[in-house]
């Protein structure tokens, strides 16, 4: 029935239920001892409520429920609860009625249930349910390395359980749980928001094994379960792509890139199917390294690096990184990366000795990581290496070193002059050339390499082919040797002083080189003691004869060194050894002198 069509008697009838309920209103709420009850739940409350629907479904003839409630709202503000009460004649008492003592509670969130009898102890209200959401979106639980602990996803902090109580109580304070204060009745209690998170038992709540930093081409609801995949998060950071660039909007790179590399065009292109291949197969690792070689200081190789950077993201990239990490341990530097740019490469002394960690590093699939106060663990190798040097003998390359591709640049720095100084801003000549370079790199470029990585047609390149043994590879794996190894060579070439004989001892060899240059014997390091390994270097041949039990003779007019015909000289009695020595007449049947040394 309407209240447009409602009738007279209808309405009267409504209105003596009103009348009927207004001494419930009248009437004090009685409040039990020790106990309180909020406003809304008191009788006289819910009679108000239903009086104060009768009055306005009388007074308001609308169909419309808004119209109805705005009534509503204006009837009941205009409505006051007066309570019946006698005042005796000749009391002098006051006809104000004093406001009642009200009892302040902690509010029950009448979201989460509509009456106390709803909650159960160990609820969570849902305000501290959308915290403890947040939280979950900052910190997962790993509990599979060591001591369970709260990992910070953005900055890789490890939280203990109390730690993390400090740090959610600054950031997120307290969350609300209900609590049983006696049998049968609960009310919310105030709890520090990170105890409560290390406890909670729910879905939104990740709890892992391990965390790991394994490039994949996964989506994140599609890798394992188990472990939490740092890859999912660190590769957000990565330069977005522009769509619409090609190679023809990144002309300005290729030119630096010839430059910095000597003009060697295949050495560029395979420098950037590298680059694409780790862009479109993150998951792959590839086991060769680059190195960027210059005579002159400052001719843009970092800037490599800063592009770099931008395009695969910080977080997965080393931009500056010391020589001592190719040979130290692996450690936290290395950890969680995909590309390391180390800078000012030169090994020297015992870094030297120890270079095969560093190619073995560059190859390997899977690495020992020793992480500061965690225990050492293997996981997979995803690093890969760009080095630059100004210094051709940067790395202890041996022959045909097929992990290190070699880019070199004989060429001075493009804003200088014709002695390598650098030119004024003001001066002709100068091109602003690497403030170009730079705008571009810090502006679109950026988005444009991303995208000529990720659509690179590799035409046939070999990911897995070891290095090509260009002219610039072999000139680096020569100067390797050492300037002292090099100028042996050479006097052994021109068959110089002691390399005049196909054999000899090292005292006298040393003694007639000192005799020759006596300041490059010096300043090389060459001593007759540091001799035995300068010619194993250079690939001659120890010559002995043993003793009597079939070992090699202590005596040393029983040994020689050769570097030329070994094969004839070994078949030769000592004595021939020591009369050619010294009397530098050729035996009979000697062989000419060939390249066997080489």
């Amino acid at each position: 029935m309407s209240n447009s069509s409602m009738t007279a008697s209808a309405s009267l009838d409504l209105l003596g239920r009103a009348g009927r309920l207004w001494p419930q209103i009248n009437t004090p709420p009685v409040q039990p001892s020790g106990t309180s009850k909020t406003p809304h739940s008191t009788p006289a409350s819910a009679a108000a409520s239903e009086a104060l629907s009768v009055v306005t479904n009388v007074l308001t003839p609308s169909n419309d429920d808004a119209e109805r409630a705005a009534t509503q709202r204006k009837i009941g503000a205009s409505l006051s609860v007066v309570p019946n009460r006698t005042i005796e004649f000749g009391k002098g008492e006051s006809l104000v009625i004093q406001p009642e003592a009200r009892v302040e509670v902690e509010p029950t969130n009448t979201s989460a249930s509509t009456t106390p009898a709803m909650v159960k102890a160990g609820d969570i209200d849902p305000e501290s349910r959308e915290i403890l959401r947040y939280i979950s979106e900052d910190l997962i639980m790993v509990t599979g390395e060591g001591p369970v602990v709260a990992y910070h996803i953005e900055t890789g902090c490890r939280l203990s359980k109390e730690g993390l109580k400090h740090y959610c109580a600054k950031r997120w304070g307290v969350v609300l749980r209900a609590v049983e204060v006696k049998k049968g009745v609960t009310g919310w209690k105030s709890f520090p928001a990170g105890e409560i998170w290390w406890e909670w038992n729910d879905p939104q709540r990740r709890v892992v094994l391990h965390l790991v930093m394994e490039p994949t081409s996964l989506l994140e609801h599609e890798d394992n379960p188990n472990t939490f995949n740092l890859w999912h998060v660190l590769k957000r950071e990565m330069a977005e792509r522009n769509l619409l660039a090609t190679r023809d909007d990144m002309v300005i790179l290729w030119v630096h890139l010839l430059y910095i590399s000597g003009g060697d065009v295949a050495g560029v292109t395979r420098f950037l199917c590298w680059l694409a291949w780790l862009y479109q197969h993150p998951e792959d690792k590839l086991p060769t390294a680059f190195m960027f070689y210059s005579e002159y200081r400052r001719v843009g190789k970092n800037l490599v690096g800063r592009l770099i950077t931008r395009v695969f993201g910080a977080p997965l990239v080393l931009a500056d990184g010391d020589g001592g990490l190719l040979t130290s341990k692996f450690d936290d530097a290395l950890l969680n990366k995909r590309i390391a740019i180390i800078n000012e490469v030169r090994l020297a002394g015992k870094d030297r000795d120890r270079f095969e960690v560093f190619k073995n590093r560059v190859s390997a699939e899977r690495v020992v990581v020793e992480p500061k106060g965690r225990p050492a663990r293997e996981v997979r190798n995803t690093v890969h290496y760009i080095l630059t040097t100004n210094h051709e003998d940067a790395l202890p390359l041996t022959d045909n070193e097929g992990r290190i591709n070699v880019l070199r640049c004989l060429e001075k720095r493009k804003d200088s002059d014709e002695k390598g100084e650098p030119l004024a801003t003001d001066a002709p000549g100068y091109t602003w050339y690497y403030e170009k370079l730079t705008a571009w790199i810090d502006g679109p470029g950026a988005g444009v390499f991303a995208n000529v990585l990720a659509t690179w047609d590799f035409q046939g390149w070999n990911p897995h082919a070891p290095a090509p043994q260009t002219a610039a590879a072999k000139d680096m794996q020569h100067a390797a040797r050492g300037h002292g190894i090099n100028f042996m060579e050479d006097r052994m070439a021109s068959r110089e002083g002691g390399f005049s004989l196909q054999i000899g001892r090292c005292l006298g060899v040393y003694n007639e080189l000192n005799t020759l240059h006596p300041m490059l014997v010096r300043d090389y390091g060459i001593k007759p003691e540091t001799l035995p390994g300068m010619f194993k270097k250079l690939g001659c041949k120890q010559l002995f004869k043993p003793n009597a039990s079939g070992k090699p003779s202590s005596n040393p007019n029983t040994k020689v060194w050769c570097w030329a015909n070994p094969e004839w000289w070994d078949q030769q009695p000592v004595s021939v050894w020591n009369d050619y020595i010294t009397s530098r007449i050729p035996p009979e049947g000697m062989p000419p002198f060939g390249d066997d040394h080489e």
